[in-house]
């Protein structure tokens, strides 16, 4: 830094009307006054300066002086209601790839469900990856397992080889068929009522995994899938594996597993595993695991995500298409005759700070909010400070969703339960943070304790022989004079305060 001599300066200090501080001007003549809002302005401080002490009783949040920054809010506001959903955009906002960027503008899907066409938004071509459910009984989640020689013990039930367990004795064993004709059909219906139609990719087989049990694994069989609403013989059946055990096997061992493939075109209602013969000479045979994979046009609500959705930028010849879709997938899956150029993915509220538009707000007030019409709803309500027209106001949101024509901060937020408030923060200015920084857990109370980022503890209550609210790692070092038989979890004590520090 460069010295200077005192009698460069006019020598005087310039009246003061507000808080603020001396600085040297540019040509270093004189000493120059600034209020801390120029000052902040001037050095472009941009984030919290001074926090808001903030207290709660009997439904009333005090909040302190302090200063902040408030921002303008940039972005968009997105709804659904039933199945339509409306989308309004107050700022232009740029696609993933930052090719396009798309506009001020109001979008609507009238049915999110429908297919979208040239004059309209709407649903995409994406279809689901379909992975069957991990079965609890022979009808739940959804679906039917069932077999035409089911083992008579409910141990082995159909639904046993759909559960997902690789090991233990929990699979799926058919009756004796010492004495009776294969083939053992284990079969598996995408839906009870036979609505729901799934294009499989791959099936995963894995063999019985207990040692010794005295129960066959498959050897030669077929994997099947049929169209029919209600399969009735084997000419209902189309063969999509063909496991002959000559050109395609499956391992025999215990627990051995195999996946395999189909590239189909087709949509089946029911997947059946169509047991030939059997790896050894005893009367059962099992199956621990028999999954599917494949795609899934139709929703299922417990296989179904919620809906995603997309501004998407495409092209259709020569013609290029701006449209709002949704989708099951993470990237939006467009008919053939479109190009995908840019997408934007869109969320419940996007909120974004426009650092050009911002003011530094000195409260020197100390006000008072009563929230009282909150409590009939639990949530985690937030607290904006905003500001228009020369003057300032409260806004409490149980979302994220701001008035896009005010300035704003978040400066606390709260939660309520059963019509009381049981938690807010921040409970302590920017400043006290500060000075309590190394303090990662605390709790305050007659009985309580703080504990360091250390490790150091501190702990104190007020009844005799104590238990410790959380243990120490070592005997504490310092107690409550007095004290004996002190261990990391307790001390021996007459009533009254106590304290016990150490790690």
């Amino acid at each position: 830094m460069n010295k200077v001599k005192f009698n460069r300066f006019e020598k005087y200090i310039p009246d003061a009307i507000d808080n603020g501080i001396l600085t040297v001007s540019n040509d270093e003549t004189c000493l120059e006054y600034s209020t801390l809002n120029d000052f902040n302005k001037k050095c472009g401080r941009n984030n919290l300066t001074n926090g808001f002490d903030i207290s709660f009783n009997e439904n009333i949040f005090t909040i302190g002086k302090g200063q902040t920054f408030l921002h303008s809010k940039l972005g968009y506001e997105f709804n659904t209601e039933n199945t339509t959903a409306t989308l309004n955009v107050y700022n232009d906002i740029w696609g993933v790839n930052s090719i396009y960027k798309f506009e001020k503008n109001t979008y609507i899907i009238n049915d999110i469900n429908e297919h979208y066409n040239d004059e309209q938004n709407g649903c995409d071509y994406s279809v689901m990856v379909y992975n069957q459910p991990t079965m609890a009984s022979n009808t739940s989640p959804y679906g039917v397992a069932s077999s035409n020689s089911p083992h008579a013990s409910a141990n082995w039930s159909p639904w046993k080889a759909f559960n997902r367990v690789a090991t233990g004795d929990n699979c799926f064993a058919s009756a004796d068929v010492a004495g009776a004709p294969f083939p053992v059909n284990l079969v598996y219906s995408v839906s009870a009522d036979g609505s729901k139609w799934v294009k499989p990719k791959s099936f995963y087989i894995q063999n019985r995994n207990v040692t010794g049990a005295g129960i066959a694994s498959p050897l030669v069989f077929t994997i099947q899938g049929s169209k029919v609403l209600h399969p009735y013989d084997d000419l209902d059946w189309v063969t999509l594996v063909n496991v002959d055990n000559v050109n395609l096997k499956q391992p025999t061992g215990q627990a051995q597993s195999n996946t395999y493939t189909t590239d189909t075109s087709e949509y089946f209602r029911h997947f059946r595993l169509h047991i030939i013969s059997k790896s050894t000479a005893v009367n059962y045979v099992a199956v621990q695991q028999f999954n599917i994979v494949g795609e899934i046009k139709d929703n299922i609500a417990l296989l179904n995500p919620a809906h995603n959705y997309f501004l998407v930028y495409a092209k259709k010849g020569e013609e290029y298409k701006t449209i709002f879709v949704s989708s099951k997938n993470n990237i939006p899956q467009l008919d053939s005759s479109l190009e995908l150029i840019d997408y934007c993915p869109i969320y419940s509220y996007k909120n974004i700070n426009d650092y050009n538009n911002m003011i530094l707000y000195n409260k020197t007030n100390v006000d008072k909010i009563d929230i009282s019409d909150y409590l009939t709803t639990n949530g985690l309500y937030k607290v904006y400070l905003t500001y228009s027209d020369n003057e300032y106001s409260y806004y409490i949101s149980l979302n994220d969703k701001l008035p896009n024509d005010k300035v704003c901060k978040k400066i606390f937020e709260f939660k309520v339960l059963n019509n009381i408030v049981y938690d807010y923060y921040p409970k302590k200015s920017l400043n006290d943070s500060y000075l309590n920084r190394f303090i990662i857990a605390e709790q305050l109370g007659t009985t309580g304790y703080r504990i360091y980022s250390d490790g150091w503890k501190e702990q104190w209550g007020n009844l005799a022989n104590p238990v410790f609210p959380i243990a120490f790692d070592e005997i504490p070092l310092i107690v409550e004079r007095g004290a004996t038989n002190v261990t990391k979890t307790g001390m021996t004590i007459a009533s009254g305060n106590w304290f016990a520090k150490g790690y």
